[in-house]
């Protein structure tokens, strides 16, 4: 069914929501590699067994959602930005570099108060 939609295209991943989507089946396809990023869904009515036409993955909550979280809808250069954030925030817990700096401060003015 998928494939009549695009004959080159071959197909990545099958999806089935019952509670959100009942009655429609996703069908992952793809021409080139296939990889999930490369991915165009389509979703199938498989009640009459045809195509649904009105799907928008990408304007509907989750969809919003998703690109905020992942990129704050900057792009490539919001990811970059989420990843260093990511790596930042890493970095703070393993080493607790807040926690230490206050730390510090307070013991030197312990420190110079005794002096």
């Amino acid at each position: 069914m998928a494939q009549t939609a695009n004959p080159r295209a071959k197909p990545v991943f099958l999806f089935q929501d019952q509670e959100e989507h009942p009655g429609l089946l996703f069908v992952g396809v793809s021409e080139g590699a296939r990889r999930l990023d490369a991915a165009k869904p389509l979703a199938i009515d498989l009640r009459t067994a045809k195509l649904f036409e009105k799907l928008d993955l990408d304007g509907s909550f989750t969809g919003i959602v998703l690109k905020l979280h992942a990129e704050l809808f900057a792009g490539p250069i919001g990811r970059i930005l989420v990843g260093l954030i990511a790596l930042a925030f890493l970095s703070s817990l393993v080493s607790g570099v807040i926690p230490v700096t206050q730390r510090a401060t307070s013991c030197q003015r312990i420190c110079e108060r005794c002096s």
